[in-house]
């Protein structure tokens, strides 16, 4: 079945329903801390907000939070960076090994690298987009029929593997519970996620 609407508490309660031993896994959306951005130059000079998912390099080997943020219905990965007049500028990361692997990112996203398949890519996806609407994102998110088929198709399917990868380790260590689920609900040990991850999404 499908999530009754587009709002978060419609995917939490589809989520809750159709999949709960995965879904319970998934950290609290303040474990990710969000960010106003004004880049001169970028966005007609209109600020955006993004969240933070781990950390990168810079070309200089200075390390500067990566981040996720809507361009319309599509998801960005980038980072803020300077250019040699020391102004601030959108640093887009390119989908390849190669970049992803200065990345360290924060879980879950390090458990569905999103550089093997086209399946994990739409994974990654899904998973940031369950995080947009966590973090109070509305327009753009799953609003668009096509992304919607596509959110509902592969977000129990990212929990899952979530869910199988936190299972596989030998020694998960649990990090604080949070609040998506109602105090009803059961929830299991988070495990820790310091993990280096060869991985990178962006759907220009």
């Amino acid at each position: 079945m499908a999530p009754t609407g587009i709002t978060l508490e419609d995917v939490q309660a589809w989520a809750i329903r159709d999949f709960p031993h995965q879904f319970k896994h998934l950290p609290d959306a303040g474990a990710f801390r969000t960010q106003f951005n004004i880049i001169r130059g970028y966005n007609q000079d209109r600020g955006f907000k993004s969240f933070v998912i781990g950390s990168t390099y810079t070309k200089t080997r200075k390390p500067v939070d990566l981040m996720a943020w809507l361009a319309g219905p599509h998801i960005v990965i980038g980072y803020i960076g300077k250019n040699r007049k020391g102004e601030q500028q959108i640093r887009r990361m390119a989908l390849t090994k190669e970049s992803a692997s200065s990345w360290s990112l924060g879980f879950p996203f390090n458990l569905i690298p999103p550089t093997q398949s086209q399946t994990e890519v739409a994974c990654c996806d899904a998973m940031l987009r369950y995080y947009f609407l966590a973090k109070g994102w509305r327009v753009g998110v799953i609003d668009d029929s096509n992304v919607f088929n596509r959110f509902v198709a592969r977000f129990p399917y990212a929990c899952r593997a979530i869910a199988d990868a936190v299972a596989e380790r030998p020694e998960p260590v649990p990090t604080p519970y949070a609040t998506i689920f109602p105090p009803e609900a059961s929830r299991a040990p988070i495990a820790s996620a310091n993990y280096q991850c060869m991985s990178k999404i962006s759907h220009q």
